[in-house]
């Protein structure tokens, strides 16, 4: 199915696994920076409880509590999605 889109639009195997290959090592470290920032702040430090105590934004404004809503583990699927489609 894969090799079938790549030779409908003219696509270069090779640099679909290579955007791969660059893509998923970055997603990986910036989700383990963000989660080891959540878990290993030192709280001593009253800018870092500051700033991520009133640094949000939209429906989140405390960076400490998780998402009330689950706004992002469901518009995250849809932006990929959509990504992808259009």
């Amino acid at each position: 199915m894969i090799s079938k889109v790549i030779k409908k639009h003219g696509l270069v195997e090779h640099f679909v696994i290579l955007s791969a290959c660059v893509q998923v090592p970055m997603w990986i470290s910036m989700a383990v920076g963000i989660r080891e920032l959540s878990n290993g702040v030192d709280f001593s430090y009253p800018g870092i409880t500051l700033a991520l105590t009133q640094g949000g934004t939209l429906w989140f404004d405390n960076l400490m509590q998780p998402d009330p809503y689950h706004i992002l583990p469901i518009l995250f699927p849809l932006m990929i999605w959509f990504r992808f489609e259009v």
